[in-house]
């Protein structure tokens, strides 16, 4: 299994997701809906899931959706994935990509 490594932006992505949803619908389904979110970076980091290639966006990164939210990400090494954005689906990803 890779190891998971989070750019400070998508650290507060998730931050940001988690104090939405609380605000919208509850602490709970807060919970629920970004341990999903981790569940997906897990079985990426571990291969048993793979996100689709955006060459065209990012040279070198994939993005894999979550609920209404995509995980854009890239396979740093040989042993890690590192995740660069946890943006909603109808954010613009060239607009938000390092």
């Amino acid at each position: 299994m890779r190891r998971v490594l989070f750019r400070p932006a998508a650290r507060a992505d998730l931050a940001g997701i988690w104090r939405y949803t609380a605000g919208q619908w509850s602490p709970g389904q807060a919970d629920l809906y970004t341990n999903d979110i981790m569940r997906t970076i897990e079985a990426l980091a571990a291969g048993s899931q793979k996100g689709r290639a955006i060459d065209e966006i990012r040279e070198g990164c994939f993005k894999q959706t979550v609920g209404r939210h995509v995980v854009v990400y890239r396979l740093d090494d040989a042993d890690a994935i590192e995740v660069l954005r946890i943006l909603h689906q109808r954010m613009d990803l060239p607009t938000h990509l390092p």
